[in-house]
């Protein structure tokens, strides 16, 4: 009997052996789902902000990371929504050894080549497990450890990065939380020195290039994780839209001035929102779904008309969202229905008054007039016309006297100047077929030439069958035998490189607001081409809209982030309404893997501020403005027929 006490006590004791080591298994985070982290309390030096002033001031969801980030092990996080945490996450967030024991080191090495800002850099430290804390949730490791960042030599023919890393250390402390299968608290601390170099031909800069010395302090406490479009999220949805709108109202007078005095208490000299933020603020609203035809909406809408094109301070942009809220103040409720039934067959009749039909008609022509027209390079693909048709900010004083015309151009004006013929073509007014022609040979000749070949790369269609037709498939998604996928291509604020014009300094790298912009400009000119049938939209025409479209979104999804505009450092919110209106109008569901609207939304809702308004560099009122257009969803679709492979 003596001799199976040994061989007994074993075996009761087996479960808790087997219990005890356990291995420990990497993040649980699904690849929608989104870890939000909230700012306990952050100690920051920074030689290019405020003191204490950083990137999490107002928005604290700005720490974080979405679950597709993640590495193939799921060990860590590969990407996150701040710059300076670039740095922070491949070091900070790892899971810790799949069986931990106190006093083990781990080495750590992360090569930052796939990174578009800190290509090049490497990152050395280790790991260490400082603590065991058996919980009544589970089992905690406390972790530590410090890293090292040096920058490699580019290789020869390597492009030269704008950004240089001179040095940086990071240190930090961490809790693993075994039964979440998170890191619930981190405190990290990070010094670094950065220069930006001079900016050669192809680079866009959009701060000095002074060297930035940055020292932080930051500890950060798990808030939630927000799983794919949980319940309640549209329950979310409606309050940001709601609460938004309310900004916006209390600044709407009934005399449809938007001031925060009523008229008996204005200033004469009081300035009130110019043409421009009246739009786009009646744009909003509408989409907020207030009254059309309210007595304050009469009013402001009265304001407009009043004007005549020539006397607004920015015409092109003022003018293009003037038409488009007028247009979208005259949809029929109807369509709107149509539209959420997923039956939408075609624009319906628009009843505009004839005061509101002969503006229309008149800001169409002011468009159509100020616009700069060319032959540069139209015979690439039009076979020597219809030339290119592009747009500046249109007022007086920049046309060529002696044409009448102006010969400056950016993609931006040139953007809404297609959204403002849209709406006005929607309402009945002729847009001739040539100016679509030109408009959409624009796009093609003024995108990037060259980028990364994506095989396969594929669209995912939006579930509403706004076409009314049977889908063979994404109608810019096709793969033909011999041909590339996708090849990353995107677009800049203005011209790239000669023969296309002399290089301007500041904006000659694609970023991903005006690559948002080209999408919904080609898209828009396909659907009124194919609409009228045009013969002069040939079959090669319609294949390199095509692609340029998918390409487009190939970059988009290249350079993913959807907590900046990738690859520029301003107009986050503004972006965020250009990347709606190119899914919404490419009937595109999901850029690549990533659902856009769920990762936007998921943003924008936990951005917003107490009082209900969004603010970026865009401004207060125009990033509300922006922020709620994207969650209210407010493009509307182009209906058009399905394109088969190559058109």
């Amino acid at each position: 009997m003596r001799r199976w006490l040994p061989v007994l006590a074993l075996l009761l004791t087996l479960p808790a052996l087997q219990a005890e080591t356990a291995p420990i298994k990497g993040w649980d985070l699904g690849y929608h789902d989104f870890a939000h982290y909230r700012v306990v309390k952050a100690d920051v030096t920074d030689s290019h902000r405020p003191p204490n002033v950083g990137h999490w001031d107002g928005a604290t969801s700005i720490h974080g990371f979405f679950g597709h980030a993640l590495d193939p092990k799921g060990l860590r996080p590969a990407r996150t929504l701040t710059h300076e945490a670039w740095l922070v996450l491949p070091f900070v967030f790892r899971a810790p050894p799949a069986r931990p024991r106190v006093g083990q080191r781990v080495a750590l090495s992360e090569s930052f080549a796939a990174n578009s800002r800190l290509a090049g850099l490497v990152g050395k430290g280790e790991q260490r497990v400082v603590a065991l804390d058996e919980a009544l949730s589970g089992l905690r490791v406390q972790l530590a450890g410090e890293a090292t960042f040096r920058r490699k030599t580019p290789a020869a023919g390597e492009p030269r990065r704008p950004i240089a890393l001179d040095s940086a250390k990071l240190s930090w402390e961490s809790t693993y939380d075994a039964a979440r299968r998170h890191v619930t608290w981190v405190r990290y601390t990070l010094t670094f020195v950065s220069r930006r170099q001079a900016p050669a031909v192809g680079q866009h800069l959009n701060r000095d290039t002074k060297p930035r010395t940055y020292r932080g302090t930051v500890e950060l406490k798990l808030e939630r994780v927000f799983r794919h479009r949980y319940p309640g999220f549209q329950k979310d949805v409606d309050r940001a839209i709601e609460s938004g709108c309310r900004v916006l109202e209390k600044k709407w007078q009934p005399d449809g001035v938007f001031d925060l005095h009523p008229p008996e208490r204005r200033r004469p000299d009081a300035r009130v929102m110019g043409v421009g933020e009246t739009a786009l603020a009646l744009l909003t609203l509408l989409h907020g779904r207030r009254d059309p035809l309210s007595e304050k909406m009469d009013a402001s809408f009265k304001r407009l008309l009043e004007r005549a094109p020539a006397t607004f301070d920015h015409p092109t942009y003022e003018l293009s969202l003037a038409m488009m809220a007028l247009e979208a103040r005259r949809t029929p409720l109807r369509e709107a229905r149509l539209r959420a039934q997923g039956r939408l067959q075609g624009w319906l009749k628009r009843e505009l008054t004839a005061t509101e039909r002969a503006w229309m008609r008149r800001g169409t022509r002011f468009l159509l007039e100020r616009g700069s027209r060319g032959a540069q390079g139209a015979e690439t693909v039009t076979g020597g016309g219809p030339g290119v048709l592009r747009w500046t900010y249109s007022r007086d004083r920049d046309l060529d006297p002696r044409t009448g015309r102006s010969q400056a151009w950016d993609n931006s004006n040139t953007q809404y100047a297609a959204l403002g013929l849209n709406a006005a073509a929607r309402c009945g007014m002729d847009v001739p077929e040539a100016d679509w022609l030109a408009i959409a040979n624009h796009w093609l000749q003024n995108q990037e030439r060259a980028g990364r070949v994506r095989k396969p790369f594929h669209l995912t269609a939006h579930p509403s069958k706004t076409a009314g037709t049977k889908r063979r498939g994404h109608r810019y998604d096709w793969r033909s035998r011999g041909r590339p996928s996708a090849v990353e291509r995107g677009w800049t604020y203005h011209h790239f490189l000669p023969p296309y014009g002399e290089p301007q300094p500041g904006a000659q790298i694609a970023y991903g607001s005006m690559t948002a912009g080209g999408i919904s400009s080609l898209a828009i000119a396909d659907a009124h081409l194919r609409q009228r049938k045009s013969a002069r939209y040939r079959r090669e025409f319609q294949q390199s809209v095509g692609q340029a479209i998918r390409d487009g979104f190939a970059w988009l999804d290249g350079a993913w982030t959807a907590w900046e505009n990738p690859r520029h450092d301003l107009w986050y919110l503004y972006h965020l309404y250009g990347l709606e209106r190119a899914g919404i109008l490419a009937d595109v569901a999901s850029v690549g893997e990533h659902d856009w609207y769920w990762e936007g939304a998921l943003q924008i809702i936990l951005r917003q501020r107490k009082g209900g308004s969004w603010q970026y560099n865009d401004g207060e009122w125009a990033g509300t403005c922006w922020a709620v257009l994207f969650l209210a969803r407010s493009t509307a679709p182009l209906p058009v027929t399905t394109v088969t492979a190559g058109g």
